[in-house]
């Protein structure tokens, strides 16, 4: 993407962040990869939304593109394992074992195995290893002191953790300014313009007195 169009995807963020569109601001900010929003993507982890987080990550990294993504990856599918377990739900964890932690044997294969054998027991936390695991919501917060580590020590991410600095409501400035300057090349500019929409360039259609027809479309009526 050019300077240019990086530029007018973060005024557009600005834009919708302002105005409070934060579902299609987080939707462009994955779709465009641009800027990874730590605070969204906490506030997924938190509240246990892990299919959230993942699906907002997607768009930054693939699980596989470096040993920092397979390891964020890795830890969300796990916790989200975890939270099955936690609900007694062995159908959600039975599914989360084969399409989402399978895909790690190939690098872990001992990992993949001590968490299927997690499946029969009543409590996770028995095994000796998950002794100390926390509850739910200690759990998310140590989880998410976790990722964010992994995230920022991923060089995939290295320029897009920080929102560049742009001046308040930059967007609508750079909008005002146009017009402006639009106005201002008119031949005949009002000085009192008038623009209903942003969608056609603004022509100057102003008339000039001295040439203005001397009947108005009234007085040619008949009476």
């Amino acid at each position: 993407m050019s300077s240019i169009g990086r530029d007018l995807v973060f005024l557009v963020l600005q834009y919708l962040h302002e105005k409070k569109f934060e579902e299609t601001a987080h939707k462009l900010e994955r779709e465009s990869g641009l800027f990874f929003n730590m605070s969204y993507f906490e506030e997924s982890v938190l509240a246990g939304d892990w299919e959230a987080a993942e699906r907002y990550l997607s768009g930054f990294t693939k699980f596989d593109d470096n040993p920092h993504s397979t390891k964020i990856y890795f830890e969300i599918r796990k916790r989200k394992y975890f939270q099955a377990l936690d609900r007694h739900d062995k159908v959600k964890a039975v599914d989360i074992l084969v399409k989402d932690l399978s895909v790690f044997s190939s690098s872990n294969e001992d990992i993949v195995k001590e968490l299927t054998l997690l499946l029969p027991l009543d409590n996770f936390r028995k095994k000796e290893e998950l002794s100390e695991y926390e509850d739910t919501q200690p759990a998310r917060v140590t989880a998410m002191e976790e990722l964010k580590w992994l995230i920022e020590a991923n060089p995939l991410f290295s320029d897009k953790l920080q929102f560049p600095p742009i001046g308040t409501s930059r967007l609508r400035t750079l909008t005002n300014q146009s017009l402006n300057w639009q106005h201002l090349l008119c031949k005949y500019p009002s000085p009192r313009p008038h623009m209903e929409t942003l969608g056609i360039p603004r022509l100057s259609v102003e008339v000039p007195l001295a040439i203005k027809p001397i009947l108005s479309f009234d007085e040619l009526s008949p009476k």
